[in-house]
């Protein structure tokens, strides 16, 4: 081989024309400075020195780049081989004595490549021999072995490891010309504790959960040759350029290997290197360099070995054709077929982050401070698809296919039915590499116990998995898992079947195969309420075509575009007589809006995922905001777990802590849903006209917009027992808690125009309280609590205020008037509760205790006491088709005591039992379709017009003035005049007793006696 003097630099070069290509030079003892040296006969003669360093455009820095290598080769003597990097900078020499075509090795060296040492050593008092090969244009360095002692080796220490010595099966070998020049080769043959030792295989990196400690895990890939149990390797080593993939690396050298890949029928999958020559990254089969943290991801302390390049499949047994498995499930699948190429692509994220989505980007399941080799299938014959069947889905067939050829068992397969994630069905897209995914061979990890298990499983569900899924779905035209076709080649049909799909939901399944409906729970007394999506998108019905999601949803529509339906019908849940609307519409008065939890997630909570965004499943598509969504609901959680710890289990919300602290627990959860309050029991609508707050400027305004579901559960349904999939009896749960916002007692004022135009037209009435009673009455609901279990009501409570004012036209006073004591509140406090017999369910609303009011001076009222308040509902009147008038009514038991006069005692009751006095509500309910509910126009009206007498409980006076013990009287009726009737219309004669000064009297009247 020739070399010419480069510039007159004393650097000699194969080419001095094209200097920044040179990667090895020549440099001569002394001053001799010919135009060209043999560098068979230099290195005969012992008169040069060999240098090897990174090709670069040193410009008119090359004569001082000679200096400074020369220089350095002469700080011992006979240092022949120096490897340096691109600025001159020393990295390791060789140092050969004696002359001829053999000379001897006497001067080694540690080249380190992070935690791998390539070791070159004189063995003790044993001679080494270095020649120059003058036909192949290479330099050898004999491979001694003696005793212990070894000239060339490989020290490979895996991170927190021992060094492992690996003796390669040859000479090192310097070649100077090919495809790299100046790189130091030597073959090894790898059983498995040597690729061990290497960390040979893609791998992954991620914390460890519950600590701060790297998780690092490898996946052997290339187990060994096809005819041995070793795997056959050509190591080149430059260590100016250990990350340079074509300077750097370990050439696969068997024609076949048996892998870790495996089909669905267990086969094991071979594969054959492939030389590059037509392969995208034209480099042959190889392992490369590549950055390994050791404690923490983004660190360089380390190595390992990476798989680049292509491999052609095929498979063991006589199948041509199969799938073969992406993870640790057999029902996720590319398929190929023998003569498929599988290309490894190094440089690719590795390191676990689950960052989560936001608004203008995708979540990132791994990122890149760690790398390793993502991979891409392609055919020449045949487009490769993906099938991401989650496990447990049932989407298969049966066709009786075996793989007891080569296992030796019979294998049952589970066909799939033709329905590919990637590319999609029908796709007349030209043949092309599948996009680059992270996959790993799994068949490698033998025997892992459980724990040893639980971390490969963790970075694939949390990491691997869902990346893969992500490039797949967007590489889908449709972009989407779930079983459909392109739309425009099957459209939509009418007919649907019922199929379970991978959550054990029902789904809908048109006659295409598409997947348009989910059902997750039936209600009510006939059970013909189905709570379901309907029309589902691309996105919902890829969300819920996986193992494992979580997901939180507050909208029904995505980027202008629908994600599925969701309206009356199928949004409603009934539970004894409750109709709980599920639809994604309206807020409570804080503007928290509805918010729906899917969550079919093992080993977690509800709350722990909540708390962890980037587990959710596409969050910024489900969600208007997933930030404020997840204050809402660890809000929500958090102040029911401490009701909890003040009442313990009898609190209402003990069922609801434990579920979203259950890891098992699988199903839907939706928080602060509406009512449909159009179709509650009557006595629960005709509560809402109490249902009042103070707003900001401290006027009463309606407050029913609060009156809502704190939550719904449903626990995953089972389906029946027949043949066809139905949904059968749902376990569904709920909670109402109304509570009293302010500490208002006044009634609603909020009016409607004409409920204003009404009371103005009534100011001159007779009437104390005004047409609409809200000067004298009030009535507010304080609590009302509604749990419901097993799908029925298992408790009720309820308080109601009841403000009374003013009686029979009189002013009262609860207890007795005292001018120097503060005005009291006159109210009466109502509880509602519930009980069920014989199917028949009863809310009662009925005061606890006895109240005691007296009459303001008032001729002949003094006292009247109430022993017994009811509520209940009377009737409802729809106006329109948004408003409705609910009409109700205080019932109220009790005895009126009258004032002794001091002539004539003319209502001589000692104690006056009575029955049915009456207080009538009405007030208007307004659902308008895009707007919150609202209340407005509450009336209350004294109403004793039924008022009905107990004579055998009444008590008269007797003494000498009472009117009833002197004449013949008997007390036969009341009469309620609403107009103050003319008692001349009653045919009675009236008396005026004016002139004695004691009554006073006049024709007409509110209230009688008969």
């Amino acid at each position: 081989m020739e070399l010419y003097q480069f510039a007159d630099t004393g650097l000699y070069l194969v080419d001095p024309s094209q200097p920044q290509k040179a990667t090895w030079g020549a440099l001569l003892y002394g001053n001799q400075r010919p135009d060209k040296i043999n560098l068979g006969t230099s290195f005969t003669n012992a008169d040069s020195y060999y240098a090897f360093f990174p090709a670069a455009d040193r410009g008119t820095a090359w004569s001082g780049f000679s200096d400074q290598i020369k220089t350095q080769m002469k700080n011992v003597s006979n240092r022949r081989f120096g490897f340096f990097k691109a600025d001159g900078g020393g990295l390791g020499f060789l140092s050969v004595t004696g002359s001829g075509g053999s000379q001897t090795l006497n001067g080694g060296q540690d080249f380190a490549f992070r935690n791998i040492i390539f070791r070159v050593m004189q063995p003790s008092n044993q001679r080494v021999d270095v020649t120059y090969n003058e036909a192949t244009s290479t330099f050898h360095i004999a491979n001694l072995i003696v005793g212990s002692q070894v000239t060339v080796s490989w020290l490979p220490s895996p991170a927190g490891g021992t060094a492992r010595q690996i003796i390669p099966t040859g000479d090192l070998i310097i070649p100077l010309t090919g495809p790299t020049p100046g790189v130091m080769r030597t073959d090894l043959s790898l059983d498995l504790d040597d690729q061990a030792a290497f960390e040979t295989g893609p791998m992954y990196f991620g914390p460890v959960q519950g600590g701060q400690d790297l998780l690092a895990l490898r996946y052997p890939t290339f187990l060994s040759g096809g005819s041995g149990d070793k795997l056959g390797v050509t190591a080149f080593a430059d260590p100016a350029q250990q990350l340079d993939p074509t300077r750097t690396y370990f050439e696969l050298t068997d024609k076949a290997l048996l892998s870790g890949l495996v089909t669905t029928l267990g086969r094991q999958i071979s594969l054959t290197p492939r030389d590059g020559t037509q392969d995208p990254q034209k480099v042959s089969t190889r392992f490369v360099l590549a950055d390994r943290p050791v404690t923490a991801t983004g660190q360089q302390q380390a190595y390992y070995l990476t798989p680049m390049g292509a491999l052609t499949l095929s498979q063991n047994g006589e199948a041509a054709a199969g799938e073969m498995i992406c993870g640790y499930s057999s029902t996720e699948v590319f398929s190929f077929g023998d003569g498929d190429v599988l290309h490894f692509w190094p440089l690719q994220p590795a390191q676990m982050v689950n960052q989560p989505a936001t608004a203008k980007s995708l979540p990132r399941y791994l990122g890149g401070d760690a790398t390793t080799s993502w991979v891409s299938l392609s055919s020449a014959a045949a487009q490769n698809t993906y099938f991401s069947q989650p496990q447990g889905s049932p989407i298969y067939e049966d066709d009786g296919q075996t793989g007891g050829e080569t296992t030796g068992y019979d294998a049952y397969k589970l066909k799939f039915k033709p329905i590919a994630a990637w590319p999609a069905l029908g796709s007349q897209a030209a043949l092309q590499p599948s996009p680059l995914v992270p996959l790993v061979a799994y068949g490698g990890l033998d025997n892992l116990s459980k724990a040893d298990a639980a971390p490969f499983q963790l970075l694939e569900s949390k990491a691997i998995n869902p990346a893969r899924r992500q490039v797949l779905s967007t590489a889908n035209p449709a972009r989407s898992f779930a079983p459909m076709v392109v739309a425009s080649q099957a459209a939509e049909t009418d007919d649907l079947i019922q199929n379970m799909t991978p959550l054990g939901l029902v789904g809908g399944f048109d006659t295409n195969s598409i997947w348009r409906e989910t059902s997750f729970a039936i209600s009510g007394k006939t059970t013909k309420r189905t709570l379901q999506f309907q029309n589902m998108g691309d996105a919902i019905r890829s969300a819920l075509y996986q193992n494992q999601i979580f997901m939180v949803i507050d909208q029904d529509t995505f980027d202008a575009a629908p994600l599925f339906t969701f309206d009356a019908a199928d949004a409603t849940v009934e539970l004894a007589d409750w109709f709980f609307d599920l639809r994604l519409k309206g807020t409570d008065p804080d503007g928290v809006p509805p918010i729906i939890i899917l969550k079919f997630f093992r080993d977690k909570s509800i709350k722990e995922l909540a708390q962890d965004q980037s587990i959710w499943e596409a969050a910024h598509t489900f969600s208007s905001d997933p930030d404020t969504r997840q204050q809402d609901i660890l809000k929500i959680i958090t102040e029911a777990e401490a009701a909890v710890d003040k009442e313990g289990h009898s609190s209402i919300y003990y069922n609801f802590v434990q579920v979203v602290n259950d890891p098992q627990f699988t199903g839907l959860l939706a928080l602060n849903t509406a009512l449909d309050l159009q179709d509650l029991p009557a006595v629960i609508k005709a509560l809402m006209g109490g249902m009042v707050r103070d707003d900001e400027s401290g006027q009463t305004v309606s407050n029913v917009d609060a009156f809502r579901a704190h939550h719904v559960g449903v626990s995953i349904s089972d389906t029946g027992k027949g043949d066809s999939v139905t949904l059968d009896s749902s376990s569904i749960f709920a909670l109402v808690d109304y509570e009293d916002s302010g500490a208002s007692t006044t009634s609603l004022q909020t009016q409607s125009d004409a409920g204003l135009a009404r009371d103005l037209e009534m100011l001159g009435s007779i009437y104390p309280c005004g047409k609409d009673g809200l000067t004298c009455y009030g009535f507010k609901v304080i609590y009302l609590r509604a749990l419901f279990e097993n799908n029925a009501l298992s408790s009720f409570d309820a308080e109601v205020d009841l403000s009374v004012n003013n009686l029979f036209a009189v002013g009262v006073n609860l207890g007795e008037l005292n001018a120097d004591a503060p005005p009291k509140d006159n109210i009466i406090k109502i509880n509602g509760s519930y009980s069920e017999h014989d199917g028949a369910q009863t809310y009662s609303f009925i005061a606890k205790k006895t109240y005691e009011f007296s009459f303001d001076s008032n001729t002949y009222l003094k006292k009247i006491t109430f022993d017994k308040v009811q509520f209940s509902a009377t009737e409802e009147e729809s106006g329109n088709a948004t408003t409705s008038t609910i009409s109700s009514r205080f019932a109220i038991w009790g005895s009126m005591e009258f004032n002794q006069l001091d002539f004539l005692d003319m209502f001589s009751f000692e104690k006056l039992s009575f029955a049915d006095l009456g207080i009538e509500m009405s007030y208007q309910l307004v659902l308008e379709p895009k707007a919150q509910p609202r209340t407005q126009d509450l009336s209350m009206t004294f109403a004793p017009g039924n008022l009905r007498f107990d004579f055998g409980a009444t008590k008269q006076r007797t003494e000498d003035d009472s009117l009833l013990a002197l004449l013949p009287f008997k007390l036969k009726s009341f009469l309620y005049s609403e107009n103050g009737q003319n008692i001349s219309d009653l045919d009675y004669f009236g008396v005026s007793l004016n002139s004695l000064g004691q009554v006073d009297t006049s024709p007409t009247f509110n209230f009688a006696l008969i």
